[in-house]
């Protein structure tokens, strides 16, 4: 069942774009499937990351969890 409250433009742009979520993880958050999930992204005028733009994303982000683990060692 999906979490209404989080299925408006608001919500969705900010785990989007300032939170940086993966459209999986939103999807997940929300319970709706990844595609569902990107036709209301794209319905409500939320500008997609390119394939380059997510590849960057996961290169920052396992960064930042690779120098947190250096951190606990």
């Amino acid at each position: 069942m999906a979490n209404t409250e989080l299925l408006n433009k608001e919500s969705l742009e900010k785990l989007y774009t300032q939170d940086k979520l993966f459209i999986k993880q939103i999807a997940k958050k929300i319970g709706l499937s990844y595609g569902n999930t990107r036709r209301y992204l794209k319905k409500f005028g939320i500008s997609l990351r390119t394939r380059g733009q997510t590849q960057a994303l996961i290169i920052t982000q396992t960064k930042q969890i690779l120098e947190e683990l250096a951190k606990t060692e």
